[in-house]
């Protein structure tokens, strides 16, 4: 982490009690948010392990067998891809619940590099999501055009 000098000599934090309020309050509701993420990450990873398993199954003897690789096939691909998003939603909550414990530890300590710590997982948190939300507009993009050739063919 980077430091000037003057931040190496007094590492005591000054803020006004109004900032502090805030960063209370913020730390709070972070946890909170990021206690609500890590439930979505378990139910999506539990429906996806489902998918999986319910794709295991054995058919039916009379199923049709030109249907049973779709039926059989669909249910374990939507697994995995949800297991797959879980796994992407993991790490916003882990940066969320990093920033509000360092945060509550900065004010406890009244000491800037420990602020700055909880700063730097907020902007991870935040370069995450952008990096996600353009990767979700170009795969909204692709996909459809995908799909679409992959029936003419």
């Amino acid at each position: 982490m980077e430091t000037n000098d003057n931040q190496q000599k007094d590492t005591r934090m000054y803020i006004t009690k109004n900032a502090e309020k805030n960063l209370r309050i913020t730390a709070v509701w972070t946890k909170f948010y990021a206690i609500l993420s890590f439930i979505g990450v378990g139910f999506v990873f539990l429906i996806g392990l489902g998918l999986i398993l319910a794709g295991n199954l054995e058919p039916n003897e009379l199923a049709d067998l030109s249907t049973y690789n779709f039926m059989f096939a669909f249910p374990k691909a939507l697994g995995i891809i949800y297991m797959l998003l879980s796994i992407i939603m993991l790490f916003p909550a882990i940066f969320l619940l990093q920033y509000s414990i360092y945060t509550k530890r900065c004010l406890s300590n009244s000491n800037v590099a420990t602020l700055e710590v909880a700063f730097n997982k907020m902007k991870s948190y935040w370069l995450y999501m952008g990096i996600v939300t353009i990767a979700s507009i170009v795969l909204a993009a692709i996909v459809p055009v995908i799909a679409i050739f992959g029936t003419l063919l």
